[in-house]
């Protein structure tokens, strides 16, 4: 998580001193783990790869790059979506602490 301090946008105390900062902060994806792309690219993978042992139509080579192309999909998938994740918030910070 990026996070920012914005001191331009201030207020004071009593005393003078800084009492609050603007705190910017960037939303992120949620972890792989906690997505269903990734549970279905697993399943994908697997159910491509036992296709390719047990099937007569199906090459246990071709299984392999099959499963192959959807592990890349599923890399660029998720490196595209971390790539336009970044949607900033701004909030405010007690800096009395």
């Amino acid at each position: 998580m990026n996070i920012d301090v914005n001191r331009e946008s201030r207020s004071a105390s009593w005393d003078g001193g800084e009492t609050e900062a603007k705190l910017v902060t960037r939303t992120e994806t949620r972890r792989s783990t906690t997505t269903s792309e990734l549970w279905l690219t697993v399943a994908s993978f697997a159910a491509i790869v036992i296709a390719g042992y047990v099937s007569d139509a199906l090459s246990v080579d071709r299984a392999w790059l099959f499963a192959t192309i959807v592990m890349a999909a599923y890399v660029v998938s998720r490196g595209l979506a971390k790539a336009g994740s970044s949607d900033p918030t701004m909030r405010n910070v007690d800096m009395r602490r």
